[in-house]
Formats: C-alpha cells, structure tokens, sequence
C-alpha cells in the first residue's frame, strides 16, 4: 500500500453530504493528522480539481471526481 495514496483518499472520505464543506483544521482533526500535511494532501488534490478551495476557506469536493 502506497501511505500517501492511502491518507489523500481518507481526506476525501472525510467529506460527506451531511458535510460537504469543511475546514482544514475539520479535516486534520477527523484524519488525526498534521495540519501541515494536510494542507500539502489538499493542495495536492486541489491541482487535480478532486477538491476546490472556496471563497471562505473551506474546501469541497471538486468537479474531478466526476469529469
């Protein structure tokens, strides 16, 4: 198993619809990880538009999963 694939698809599974949007702290908090990873891990989904950044500072899934 590659880690850093495994914790990228945990932080997307951190999503839900009860919960579509959240904050970094959210998601390094519900992963147990470090923000600072988890800022790397989002940015890097982020360039893969599998999550986008919004306007408030939380982020949701992105249109890549679906295109």
């Amino acid at each position: 198993m590659i880690h850093s694939v495994a914790k990228a698809i945990e932080v997307l599974g951190t999503f839900s619809a009860a919960k579509p949007r959240l904050s970094l702290a959210e998601i390094a908090r519900c992963r147990a990880l470090p923000k600072s990873t988890t800022h790397n891990i989002l940015a890097t989904l982020a360039a893969y538009r599998l999550v986008e950044k919004l306007e408030d500072d939380t982020y949701a899934l992105g249109t890549g999963l679906i295109s």
